[in-house]
């Protein structure tokens, strides 16, 4: 897929998947491919199958690690297609399951910032994703447009520089 050969990763990544039905990593490749090649609705698709397959299953971190990233990825396809209620639901059931997780975090915080809705929430959000990722510029930037909206101009002209110049302080 990274060689723009879709079809053919594809293709390999099903019979993986058909050969190794018990990797949940090598069942969510094909999705991942179709994501990747931004066939945002297959991806979907995909991943809505690999979730009927795996969401109930808690038998290994593995298992979690592989059914958080496709909730991730699910929300992610959710704001490329224009449905952030989606998305947000996606990233709420994340961060039940996952409530530490950086990403999850920043997304809900900076969808809420994009819409104007629970500044003082997401700014919080936001801020335990920077905290756990100082360095993370998506994060920093997430911050400095919290803070924007929030009308605290300068901590929000620091954090944006920070994010632009890929610098933390």
């Amino acid at each position: 897929e990274l060689a723009g050969k879709t079809e053919r990763a594809l293709q390999a990544a099903r019979k993986a998947a058909q050969l190794d039905g018990k990797s949940t990593r090598i069942q969510g490749r094909p999705a991942w491919i179709l994501y990747h090649a931004e066939r945002y609705v297959a991806a979907r698709q995909e991943y809505l199958r690999l979730l009927d397959r795996f969401d109930d299953d808690f038998k290994n971190s593995e298992i979690r690690d592989v059914v958080r990233d496709a909730k991730l990825t699910l929300s992610n396809i959710a704001v490329f297609t224009e449905n952030v209620q989606e998305a947000e639901e996606w990233l709420v059931q994340v961060l039940c399951e996952f409530p530490g997780d950086p990403g999850a975090s920043n997304d809900l915080g900076y969808l809420w910032v994009e819409q104007g809705a629970r500044l003082p929430r997401a700014l919080r959000m936001i801020r335990l994703a920077v905290q756990a990722e100082p360095d993370n510029q998506a994060y920093r930037d997430s911050l400095g447009w919290a803070y924007y909206r929030l009308k605290r101009y300068d901590e929000a002209v620091t954090e944006l520089k920070k994010a632009a110049q890929g610098s933390v302080e």
